[in-house]
């Protein structure tokens, strides 16, 4: 029998109060995540509510996802964390059960937000005059990424 070694999905996290980070980390580790304390990762997990904007941890962890856990869930401010780079956006009002399923399906290349964020981006493409930023080859466009392959039947998870 053939077996193929996995490795664990590096989360590393971002923000939020030592107590959260606690938390999070017993739960990425219970389901086999690995959580570095320096260095690189696959998925940064960023508590939005007490981070640095979205952009500075791109340049951070330039090869990594970025997943965003927040307690403001508005569809302007979630299509805004997109558009800055974000690859999900899970509500601290979810369950951890929720959070792993966010960051395997973020891990494996998908996209991570609900119907009404996908919208509200879809129709900023459809504006008259709004363009990628030209300095951002379109294939790595957060917003591209998200329209490549969208269907009805995925309500959260967009495939890229």
């Amino acid at each position: 029998m053939l077996t193929v070694a996995t490795s664990a999905i590096r989360v590393a996290l971002v923000g939020g109060l030592p107590l959260n980070h606690d938390a999070t980390r017993a739960l990425l580790d219970r389901e086999g995540f690995e959580v570095p304390v320096n260095g690189s990762a696959d998925i940064v997990l960023v508590d939005q509510d007490d981070a640095p904007p979205i952009r500075d941890i791109r340049a951070q962890y330039a090869e990594a996802r970025v997943l965003v856990v927040t307690a403001r869930m508005d569809h302007e401010s979630s299509a805004q964390l997109v558009r800055d780079g974000a690859h999900g956006i899970v509500s601290k009002a979810r369950t951890g059960d929720h959070l792993i399923a966010a960051i395997r399906k973020v891990h494996a290349g998908e996209m991570w937000v609900d119907r009404v964020v996908a919208t509200t981006l879809m129709a900023d493409l459809q504006r008259p005059g709004r363009r990628m930023s030209p300095r951002t080859p379109s294939w790595r466009h957060p917003r591209a990424r998200l329209c490549r392959g969208c269907t009805e039947t995925s309500p959260f998870a967009l495939p890229r």
